[in-house]
Formats: structure tokens, C-alpha cells, sequence
């Protein structure tokens, strides 16, 4: 178990902390955050690359301030896998470490690169190069990996066959990984947990769908990929409560709650249709068509309705729709698809 208590670090005008956080053995943390938030710096905290501020880590209930990386039993892998050019892969992994035989090739294994022993940095691919750091970091069995924008200068389709990997390896070791990331699809394909941070503070810390279901405030709400995000007030009309954007007002769950608010809905939420629904969805608008996203596997409907509104539809939805710009739809929303942040 590792635990950040009351993490403080100053560079400059920065200020990260205070960090509380509490990261169970064996689970796969993702810290997410924008550039420039203090992902690498909390890392390098952790890993005992800089010294603290204030705090301390602890690691199974130890203190670890006064300790030198070298006996933490902790790895870091960076996006640049910063390889020894002039060592051959094999040597690359062995650097620095005494290991048996059979371990060095159940790692080769598992992250098949095998073939690769005897070729040098130079000779490999972005993929390969990061799976020869990640051997070099397992070669250690450190307690705890930190990765450190491992997939950031991969393609696509590598990134997701490293991704499967890291997955894989920690299901299987059970060793405890902190990974940092900007990416919300990352962070959603691989985290047990994800803690949201910005400008050096940890806003939000839990299970990818709480987090995307209920983010703590619009900030969070867009960063993670929130589309439609929506500032206005609440108002009372002949004793009913709405919530009014502009001039469009939405019925919600009753509550006491008044002044300024904002709320989310996720566009899966969002039914469109060319005639008004017979439905007991409480909030039925009229639009018209402002732009379309297509997706792999869906499309994005942008629609005016006075606001605007981004609905999520199938390819074959949307064929049977016919849409296109400035075509009008109705836009049905249940009251209880609206979340206030």
C-alpha cells in the first residue's frame, strides 16, 4: 500500500499539495491531468527523484522520506525510454541488475521481445523500444511501477497493444502501478482508480465510471470529455423549480437547491427524432442541426435548440434520420438525465 499524506511541493510559482492519497497494492492508479498540472513532478516525488516539501510517503506503512530511490523498490518509465545506445537490448534489461536466467526470459516472454536481444536502440521501433524499458523496469521487481506517459509518442494501434500489456502484466504480478496520463480514454481502458489533477491540486479521486458519471464541477466535466456542459441558474415558475439556460428551461428532479448552477448530460441521454415523442420524458425541444461528427462507431449530432446540445446516435440512426446541416429534429430529454455538478 502506498500513501501520500499531506504531499506538499513547491517549483516556482507552482504549488503542488496538499495531496492525501491512499493507492492499494496490486491496483493499477491512473493520474490524469492536463500539461503542466504536476502528473511527472508527483511521480519523481514518489519515486524519490526530489525531495519533499512537507508530508510523506509511506510505503506499507512505512516511511520512506529519507530513503534514496535505489531502496524504494520503485521503477519509472518515461516516454522517453532513454535506452543505452551502445548496449544491445539484452544488456539494456540487465543494466545495473543481477538476475536469474529464467526470470530475464519470462519477462522476454510475456513482452515478447525475445528476437530482440542482440539488436541495438537504433534498430527498434517506438513500440519495441518502450517494451525493452518496461523490461528493464520489471527486471528490478520493484513493488511499485511508475509510468510516466509511457504510450504518449506511440501510434494508435501500438498504443493499444501496449496498453493490453500493461494491463496484462498487472493483473498477473500484481505489482502496484501509478501511470500518468492526459487522456481520458487511456486512463478509462486501464484504471482500477483515477485522481483528477489540476493546477497541482487532486480534485477528484474514484472509479472511472463515478468520475465520468459525476464529475466534481465543470472543469473536470470537460477535461474528461463531458459534451454537453451547461451554465445557468434555477428558477421557480408557479411554484415548479427549472433549470434555465439563456432562455431555454429544462425540468430536473425537484430540489431546494437555487442560485447559479450547472449540469451535465451525456449525449447517449439525448433522443432525437423528426416528430415531437409521445413519451414521459419531461423536456421536449425543437432544433435544428448545427454539425455532425462522425465516429467509429457512432455519430455526434450537434442541434440548436436555443443552446447547444450534442446527441450521440447510431450510424444506422442517423442514415434513417437523414440529418444534415439545418435540418430540424426534436431533442427529448428525461428530467432525470440531467446531473448537477
Amino acid at each position: 500500500m502506498l500513501e501520500l499524506k499531506n504531499i506538499k511541493y513547491r517549483a516556482g510559482a507552482f504549488q503542488l499539495g496538499i495531496i492525501e492519497l491512499m493507492i492499494e497494492r496490486g491496483e493499477y492508479f491512473v493520474l490524469l491531468g492536463p500539461t503542466g498540472s504536476g502528473k511527472s513532478l508527483t511521480l519523481n516525488l514518489i519515486a524519490g527523484f526530489i525531495e519533499l516539501e512537507s508530508g510523506s510517503i509511506n510505503i506499507h506503512g512505512n516511511c520512506v522520506n529519507k530513503q534514496p530511490p535505489e531502496k524504494r523498490r520503485i521503477a519509472l518509465v518515461t516516454q522517453n525510454v532513454d535506452l543505452f545506445p551502445h548496449l544491445n537490448v539484452k544488456d539494456n534489461i540487465l543494466y545495473s541488475v543481477r538476475a536469474e536466467k529464467n526470470l530475464v526470459d519470462e519477462i522476454a516472454k510475456r513482452l515478447n521481445i525475445s528476437q530482440l536481444f542482440e539488436r541495438k536502440p537504433s534498430t527498434l521501433s517506438g513500440g519495441e523500444a518502450q517494451r525493452v524499458a518496461i523490461a528493464r523496469a520489471l527486471m528490478c521487481e520493484p513493488e511499485i511501477l511508475l509510468l510516466d506517459e509511457p504510450l504518449g509518442s506511440l501510434d494508435p494501434s501500438t498504443r493499444r497493444e501496449i496498453r493490453n500489456l500493461l494491463s496484462e502484466i498487472n493483473e498477473i504480478k500484481r505489482t502496484t502501478f501509478i501511470h500518468v496520463t492526459h487522456d481520458f480514454e487511456e486512463a478509462a481502458a486501464l484504471a482500477d482508480r483515477i485522481g483528477i489533477l489540476f493546477n497541482g491540486k487532486l480534485k477528484q479521486v474514484g472509479r472511472v465510471e463515478e468520475i465520468f458519471s459525476a464529475p466534481v464541477d465543470a472543469e473536470t466535466a470537460m477535461f474528461i470529455g463531458h459534451r454537453n456542459v451547461l451554465h445557468g441558474k434555477m428558477v421557480n415558475i408557479d411554484g415548479e423549480q427549472f433549470f434555465q439556460v439563456e432562455n431555454v428551461k429544462f425540468e430536473i428532479p425537484q430540489n431546494k437547491y437555487c442560485g447559479n448552477a450547472v449540469y451535465t448530460v451525456n449525449p447517449d441521454s439525448i433522443i432525437v427524432s423528426v416528430e415531437r415523442m409521445n413519451s414521459s420524458a419531461r423536456n421536449s425541444l425543437k432544433g435544428r442541426i448545427i454539425n455532425i461528427e462522425e465516429a467509429p462507431s457512432a455519430v455526434y449530432v450537434q442541434i440548436d435548440v436555443g443552446v447547444k446540445l450534442t446527441s450521440m446516435i447510431t450510424k444506422k440512426s442517423a442514415a434513417e434520420l437523414k440529418i444534415e446541416v439545418n435540418k430540424e429534429l426534436w431533442v427529448t430529454i428525461k428530467s432525470t438525465a440531467l446531473h448537477r455538478i
